[in-house]
Order: C-alpha cells, then structure tokens, then sequence
C-alpha cells in the first residue's frame, strides 16, 4: 500500500520468500501517484459523418492547488 498522496513516480524493490525462509533476488516495481485532479471546462466535436468515429472531447483539467496536469490520460 502507497501511503502518499504527493504525485510523482516511486521506485520499490520486493522479493518473497517460500516456506523454508528462502528468499527471491529482488525485483524493480514502478508505483506512480497522479494528482487528485478536477475538470474545469470541456469542449466537444460531434462526427461529421454518421456512423464514423471521428469525434473528440478535450478537457481542461487542474489539480486541487489550480496548477495544469499536462499529459494526463483520462478514460472515458
């Protein structure tokens, strides 16, 4: 469990161990913490042609402190 909420990438490395107390080389984990973030305003374009999915939807989006989130995938 990550107990930050500072957004930024972390590095951990874990093993696990069997039952005879033997333990694994370690591996690399990358966590990444993304900012609690807010939709401020959006913006849409329908397709132009029916049954093509060619339209867009562009959200303007800040973090609770109103600083830009650059580069945040939003699913939707």
């Amino acid at each position: 469990v990550i107990t930050t909420n500072v957004a930024k990438q972390y590095t951990y490395y874990v093993t696990q161990t069997n039952s005879y107390g033997c333990e694994s080389p370690k591996s690399e984990i990358i966590a990444v913490v993304h900012p609690t973030v807010k939709i401020i305003s959006s913006t849409s374009l329908n397709p132009t042609i029916c049954g093509v999915p060619s339209g867009s939807i562009i959200l303007n989006i800040l973090d609770l402190n109103n600083d830009a989130v650059p580069n945040i995938k939003v699913i939707v």
